[in-house]
């Protein structure tokens, strides 16, 4: 097989295999449709239905002297699939190489490989596959496939089949070392150099531990749990479809990465359909005004749109200012070009386009819950335009009242006073994760602590 393309509309791969064409039953014809075949053998459907058709019926003709070995190649190396329990070996299941389109959502440049069948991967079990790609000219193609088809590794390591040994970690002022036992199922380790270990894990994958990584930029290094430490944008936006039947649909969404340039479209499904579980936006800025959601029209989408500030490893919802339902922080949202599906979702985006702005600072003022915390006050929040009031002027606020939950793109400060000899108890808090964690402020002219 020398050369192939698809068809998007069709779904037919065409293969270009150059042999000297002897007729309906020659021997050519026969080991052309065989080497198809084989390289893509379809044990567990049929054979590829092959057609064959000569160069002037395609309306190409081929010199007698063309010689396609020179030409550049990229070459993807599977295996055979030899691995699975299908096929005889100890891997449950089986394996399915895909080239091509799927269903006019991707196009022809998409090539995965899916485990399939009887596979069932539990918490703490491992799936290795290991393939190759490899660039040269398409005549040192076979060659180099056959033997790196040798190397290919499969298997499913089951959670018990590991023998982990101990590593600590061991810090100073300059330099940080990471210790393993000596053996497998060792659990001691030794630093001279250095007394005790900072942390303490395993070998191998473990309940309850995260994976560490030692990531290098230039000449700064890192090691921890966050794989983006050294991510310069900032802030990650991540909308992606519910996974409840009927949450697919139709959406387009824009982010304005405060750069001068606006709100700018950077969903890119086709005709803007998203299945269950597919992610349509996941993507990094050096800056965030907010994002704006649009139905597209009347086949509802449902999901969640949300952002990290802290390199993907954790998300906060966002407000919208112009949603129905719940608007303050936006869980599941359902937008839709009518309201036919408007219980989809706590929050609703119908027939218009929905703004979701980044305001990450949150303010929460509330009454305690003990006796004689009611009482009368009033709170200004100055979010960069001065103070402006941000509670009903002179009312009484009673037992857990929430009287101010409110977000802002920018805060310098909350100012709170009393408007009668009526005493008010509570707490004054601002988050800066989503509204994950709380903390306190600090006060300029109160008394006590």
């Amino acid at each position: 097989v020398k050369h192939w393309s698809l068809y998007g509309d069709d779904r037919r791969v065409y293969f270009s295999v150059f042999r000297a064409d002897d007729g309906v039953d020659g021997v050519n014809r026969n080991l052309a449709i065989n080497e198809v075949n084989e390289i893509f053998a379809n044990d567990f459907t049929s054979t590829i239905p092959i057609e064959i058709r000569s160069p002037s019926e395609t309306g190409s003709d081929v010199s007698p002297s063309y010689d396609p070995a020179p030409l550049p190649a990229f070459t993807y190396v599977y295996g055979k699939g030899e691995e699975y329990d299908t096929s005889g070996g100890d891997v449950s299941g089986w394996s399915r190489r895909r080239i091509g389109s799927t269903v006019d959502t991707r196009d022809y440049t998409v090539f995965t490989i899916n485990w399939l069948g009887t596979a069932k991967l539990r918490a703490g079990e491992t799936y290795v596959n290991r393939g190759f790609k490899f660039s040269s000219d398409l005549g040192s193609v076979q060659a180099t496939a056959s033997n790196l088809n040798t190397k290919i590794y499969i298997d499913e390591i089951a959670l018990e089949q590991w023998t982990p040994r101990k590593i600590d970690i061991y810090q100073d002022s300059s330099k940080v070392v990471a210790v393993a036992a000596t053996s497998a199922g060792g659990d001691s380790t030794t630093c001279p150099a250095l007394s005790s270990p900072v942390c303490s894990g395993k070998s191998t994958p473990q309940f309850g531990l995260d994976p560490f990584f030692h990531v290098e930029c230039g000449s700064e290094s890192y090691l921890g749990p966050n794989p983006y430490h050294f991510n310069p944008l900032d802030y990650c936006i991540l909308v992606k479809t519910n996974s409840a039947s009927a949450s697919d649909g139709h959406v387009a969404v824009y982010v304005n990465a405060n750069d001068g340039a606006g709100y700018i479209k950077v969903s890119q499904g086709q005709d803007d359909y998203y299945a269950t579980n597919e992610v349509v936006v996941d993507q990094c800025y050096a800056d965030l005004a907010g994002v704006k959601i649009q139905a597209v029209n009347s086949n509802a989408w449902v999901g969640t749109v949300k952002v990290s500030q802290d390199h993907k490893m954790t998300y906060s919802s966002l407000p919208c200012v112009d949603c129905g339902g719940e608007n303050n922080a936006v869980g599941s949202i359902v937008v839709d070009n009518d309201f036919t599906d408007s219980s989809a979702a706590p929050t609703q985006c119908l027939q218009k386009t929905c703004t979701l702005p980044f305001r990450p600072f949150c303010v929460l003022v509330k009454t305690r819950g003990m006796a004689y915390s009611d009482g009368c006050m009033d709170v200004l929040i100055d979010s960069g335009n001065g103070y402006v009031p941000f509670s009903v002027p002179g009312a009484e606020h009673q037992k857990n009242d929430v009287v101010v939950d409110q977000c802002f793109a920018d805060l310098r400060s909350v100012q709170v006073f009393a408007t009668t000899t009526n005493a008010w108890i509570g707490d004054i808090q601002v988050s800066t994760d989503g509204k994950l964690t709380y903390n306190a402020l600090t006060c300029d002219n109160c008394s006590g602590t």
